[in-house]
């Protein structure tokens, strides 16, 4: 920073414990204002000082607050993109099971008129089976982020949420 900046820095501050013997003391190498020693205890008595107990008290409630509803904005945020991923995801296995029953239906006549192998008939049977293992799994995964939702909400788990469409 001090070499990017030098004497555009208003302010330098050393924080934490690495070197506290050390802080104040002139450093040439470094351009700009000389780094001062930031702890926060200090910090806190300086501000009681300055504005009352009260007042401090009141800030950082506030500022708790403010935090907490950042938080839980971003938790919802991040909840709803979840689901909707998730029921795109379903769509397309849905989509994609469709697809591999009628391939499997096409197997199964090529296998009938001796086009076809006994392996190729078994390999499109698993794939159909592996769609259709998936799709349970992405439907109960949604579920949970529902309940996860409504409680973000301030709604009982299983409120039933009706979130509308996702495209």
């Amino acid at each position: 920073m001090h070499a990017r900046f030098g004497e555009l820095l208003a302010h330098s501050a050393a924080v934490g414990m690495t070197h506290w013997d050390r802080i104040g003391e002139a450093r040439p190498e470094l351009p700009g204002p000389t780094p001062q020693f930031f702890f926060a205890p200090d910090r806190i008595r300086k501000r009681r000082s300055d504005w009352g107990a009260a007042e401090l008290d009141a800030r950082a409630t506030r500022y708790d607050a403010e935090a907490l509803a950042m938080t839980l904005a971003a938790q919802l945020a991040e909840t709803w993109f979840d689901l909707a991923d998730l029921e795109l995801r379903r769509r397309l296995l849905e989509d994609q099971l469709q697809t591999n029953e009628t391939f499997l239906e096409l197997v199964q006549l090529r296998f009938q008129t001796g086009l076809a192998s006994a392996l190729d008939v078994y390999q499109q049977r698993q794939a159909v089976s592996e769609v259709q293992r998936q799709i349970p799994l992405v439907e109960s995964t949604a579920r949970v982020l529902r309940n996860d939702l409504a409680v973000l909400l301030g709604l009982p788990p299983q409120a039933g949420l009706e979130l509308g469409s996702y495209d």
